[in-house]
């Protein structure tokens, strides 16, 4: 599997370094890592399976880049091919994965924790959920990860970070 590790998304502390990015709680991580074309130096850093799309490598286990965040989602292409790598490697474990979208101010605002521009928008169904505290987002498996859905911060969930080069 790709995909093992399970945090809150408040034990994701942003804007620091890589190691600070990681939930506090777990020492074993195997991510599922999103970010530009390393150079040969950042590949020196991050040995394993690659896979590519586009301009962007993904790649699982990798816990020493700088630049960590949960994953953002910046069009259709990049979202579907994110879809069928968390259908694949979650296999029959299909919970939802936290993804980098939260509402820090907590009035249905929502932003990327990489502070990326909000171009896509994929909310499941009924979703977000106004009435409720759920200020933190996940890729739903009833959407095959396709779409969005807002969950309590406290639920310990999967998730996926993308890391810049």
């Amino acid at each position: 599997m790709l995909i093992q590790a399970l945090a809150k998304w408040p034990d994701f502390q942003m804007d620091h370094s890589p190691a600070d990015l990681l939930p506090r709680k777990i020492q074993d991580l195997w991510l599922l890592l999103l970010w530009n074309i390393p150079t040969t130096k950042d590949l020196e850093l991050c040995r394993g399976a690659w896979v590519w799309l586009q301009q962007t490598l993904y790649q699982l286990n990798c816990q020493s880049l700088p630049s960590g965040h949960l994953l953002s989602l910046m069009n259709e292409s990049e979202a579907a091919f994110v879809a069928a790598l968390a259908t694949q490697s979650l296999g029959e474990n299909r919970s939802h994965l936290w993804i980098g979208l939260h509402d820090p101010s907590q009035n249905i605002c929502w932003r990327w924790s990489d502070n990326a521009t909000l171009t896509l928008v994929t909310w499941e169904k009924g979703a977000p959920t106004k009435t409720t505290l759920k200020f933190c987002v996940s890729l739903s498996p009833r959407s095959g990860f396709l779409q969005w859905k807002n969950q309590h911060c406290n639920e310990e969930l999967p998730f996926i970070c993308k890391f810049s080069a």
